[in-house]
């Protein structure tokens, strides 16, 4: 079965009976955190009102947190490091499964460890477990991004290049190209990374997507242009089309951090 999580990334759901760790799913570690999440608010709730006589000094709930996250991550880190080891043509978890549970586990962390006192200045580790499948998950969605270009181009073509209204001088496929590619981002973005290194490398492997989109959406526009000379109204909407191409490019740079991306990324992008 397959569903769509939260943060809108497509997952799939085993339906077997989960017995541990295991290199074909990662149903095991979602269960596990469920589990922990549920002692960690019993904690809380049961017995912080009869031990936390003084809260400064003993606190029941960030005991238990910081205790039960300790021994997570060990565990967690160890796992996917050995999933990490396997090409990832030949993992049997998808990638959007692997984004999943980075989902969960930053739920996890920012509820039930984050507000622990020692946390709170503290930059986590567990970005750095998934970065392998974070970067196969930007690696795949390039496929995803060329399959949405040729399907706007195709809607125009279809279409006759259509106005998206009345008083938008660019036709539809503008829209759709961006739809996806702010959609990738807005997932990267939802993970919420605090560590400026890994940062780096994904904005850095998805201005690679970015050009890869655009460039070919620019060759498209251009060969269109070669079969439609003399057709005024075309014409003067695919040069608003790459009008409206840089106006929405710029707007995701700035969104990706603008300035503050490392000059490789910057270069990149500026080139286009």
């Amino acid at each position: 079965n397959n569903e769509q999580n939260e943060d809108g990334v497509q997952t799939s759901v085993a339906t077997t009976n989960v017995i541990g760790p295991s290199l074909k799913n990662l149903q095991f570690w979602h269960q596990l955190m469920y589990l922990l999440t549920c002692i960690i608010s019993e904690d809380r709730e049961r017995y912080n009102s009869y031990l936390n006589q003084f809260p400064s000094e003993l606190n029941v709930g960030y005991i238990s947190a910081d205790t039960l996250w300790k021994l997570l991550s060990v565990d967690l880190k160890d796992h996917l490091e050995e999933h990490g080891r396997i090409p990832a043509e030949r993992r049997e978890v998808k990638s959007a499964d692997y984004m999943n549970l980075h989902f969960m586990v930053k739920r996890f962390y920012d509820t039930s460890v984050k507000i622990i006192p020692e946390a709170k200045n503290t930059v986590p580790e567990y970005p750095k477990w998934f970065e392998p499948f974070v970067m196969q998950w930007l690696n795949e969605n390039d496929d995803m991004s060329m399959e949405y270009l040729h399907n706007a181009l195709e809607k125009d073509r279809q279409t006759g290049y259509q106005q998206t209204s009345e008083h938008c001088l660019f036709s539809s496929s503008v829209v759709d190209v961006f739809t996806q590619l702010n959609q990738c981002h807005g997932i990267i973005k939802t993970l919420d990374l605090h560590d400026p290194l890994v940062i780096a490398k994904y904005m850095k492997r998805f201005s690679v997507t970015i050009s890869q989109v655009l460039l070919g959406y620019a060759n498209a526009i251009r060969r269109t242009f070669e079969n439609v000379g003399g057709q005024d109204r075309i014409c003067s909407i695919l040069m608003n089309n790459i009008q409206q191409l840089r106006l929405n490019l710029e707007q995701l740079y700035e969104l990706m951090g603008g300035a503050q991306l490392d000059d490789e990324t910057k270069a990149m992008l500026n080139d286009l």
